[in-house]
């Protein structure tokens, strides 16, 4: 691996490489510290946000995108999908 792993870090943190994958990634931070440290960094910010509660929105945002989309883009009513 010549170029920086930052692509595939995600995906290493999250177990979704496949076997080969997985140690050209490991290779790769044994030896670049620049990766390491990132990973450390992906580590941390997932296991904060792991630590959040779930809340509701304060608002239903909703009608304001609808709002945006009109004219661009076809907008369908999650009821109407569904059915």
């Amino acid at each position: 691996m010549s170029e920086h792993a930052t692509e595939r870090l995600s995906a290493y943190l999250d177990g979704d490489l496949d076997a080969p994958d997985r140690e050209a990634v490991e290779r790769h931070l044994a030896v670049c510290g620049e990766c390491a440290a990132l990973l450390e960094d992906l580590d941390r910010l997932a296991r904060a946000a792991g630590e959040l509660e779930d809340r509701e929105p304060a608002a239903d945002l909703w009608p304001g995108i609808a709002r945006r989309l009109e004219g661009r883009a076809r907008v369908v009513p999650i009821d109407a999908a569904r059915s």
